[in-house]
């Protein structure tokens, strides 16, 4: 659970600083300025991320958009920019970007085209698309709460269908595990997560709204799962990342209140790697921070000026993926080696609408794991604790 003094967890994540890093660029099939590489931590600290690239809309793809990019005003003497993207996924070599105030569109990174998504229109049309989940068939869902419900696309990007909630309700996040669709409803302090079988698109639980008061959601903003299943949903009204296992029965949080590491202002997307880490945005200190899969703060990046790369303005949305690193090797500083993206959506970013990172090691290196690094700053941190009394 992770409840830990806020002094110490300051001290820790400011020692753990110095072992992580990021980069800065923007990706983009369009020749773009050569930057030095941006990581976090800076040198001459070991290097764990780097920023590789940006999006920003069409300009960053040297295809036209398709006439139906046209038709809803995706074209432009400059080309479209994005207005507010919030949720972001990838699979496939194809990004796909919620911009709330507009659609769904995607960056097909093999094919260089740039495109709304095809199905988004007529019985498909998406009024405010928030968040969106993938599925291995390639299917998509879109949760709209403008509509007040989730809207399936095919692997063809055609609309399939839509779930709704007889009750009243605000869908804000989706996510897919097994036969079944896990959204947040994002009522303010009636939160929960609604559970639908995919096939019949019939509710089939709650989770998160009922129970001991700890253990339920207030204002829940997206969700994750990890390798084994546990999901781990972002609440902004507890200031937490709160953890249950797929039949609902509440096993933890993690952060808290606050303004220092390991704490939460205003948490927002969330995204787990193979490895149980987990990444979580937070918009009111511009960064994503980083958790071991037991829940301790590892590092957090992205908090720079705005004219800096790989910097962020009100990150939403977090993604991770590792099927297309190939085309962002030709962005990543000689010797870093690329283990796996993470994609992180800005709200409201002058320059970098979607930033790309790059986790990975430097060639030649050799980097403790996130348990010895934990066991020595702990070992570390009581040291200093002792010498303190």
């Amino acid at each position: 659970m992770l409840r830990k003094d806020a002094r110490n967890i300051y001290i820790l994540a400011g020692i753990l600083l110095s072992f992580f890093a990021l980069s800065g660029c923007i990706p983009s099939t369009a020749p773009q300025k050569k930057q030095p590489p941006t990581f976090f931590p800076p040198a001459p600290s070991l290097p764990r991320y780097q920023f590789l690239r940006s999006f920003n809309g069409s300009a960053d793809f040297a295809k036209k958009a398709s006439g139906l990019a046209a038709f809803i005003g995706v074209r432009g003497r400059k080309g479209f920019v994005f207005k507010k993207p919030y949720g972001v996924a990838m699979q496939n070599d194809i990004l796909y970007v919620c911009d709330s105030m507009n659609t769904v569109f995607t960056f097909n990174l093999a094919k260089r085209i740039f495109a709304p998504l095809s199905g988004a229109q007529g019985m498909g049309k998406l009024v405010e698309p928030l968040n969106i989940a993938l599925d291995k068939k390639g299917n998509k869902y879109v949760v709209d709460p403008a509509r007040s419900q989730v809207l399936k696309y095919d692997k063809h990007d055609f609309f399939v269908k839509s779930y709704s909630n007889p009750d009243n309700w605000k869908p804000v996040a989706v996510a897919v595990y097994g036969s079944n669709l896990f959204v947040v409803d994002g009522t303010h302090n009636k939160g929960r997560v609604q559970v639908f079988d995919i096939q019949s698109g019939n509710v089939i639980d709650s989770i998160g709204n009922s129970g001991e008061e700890n253990t339920r959601l207030r204002i829940p903003v997206d969700i994750a799962f990890d390798q084994e299943g546990y999901m781990y949903v972002v609440d902004m009204g507890r200031f937490q990342v709160v953890k249950y296992d797929r039949d609902g029965h509440y096993r933890g949080y993690l952060g808290s209140a606050g303004s220092s590491f390991g704490h939460f202002g205003r948490p927002k997307g969330i995204a787990i790697d193979h490895d149980g880490r987990i990444y979580v945005a937070d918009a009111a200190f511009n960064n994503v921070q980083v958790f071991a899969a037991n829940g301790q703060v590892l590092t957090a990046f992205g908090n720079l000026p705005l004219d800096k790369p790989g910097s962020m303005n009100l990150p939403a949305g977090v993604a991770i993926n590792y099927d297309s690193v190939d085309y962002f090797k030709q962005y990543a500083a000689p010797g870093f080696q690329i283990q796996y993206l993470i994609i992180v959506a800005n709200q409201f970013h002058p320059y970098s609408a979607i930033n790309v990172y790059g986790f990975g090691k430097m060639t030649g290196k050799t980097y403790p794991s996130d348990q010895e690094l934990l066991d020595k700053y702990m070992r570390e941190l009581r040291r200093k604790n002792g010498a303190a009394e």
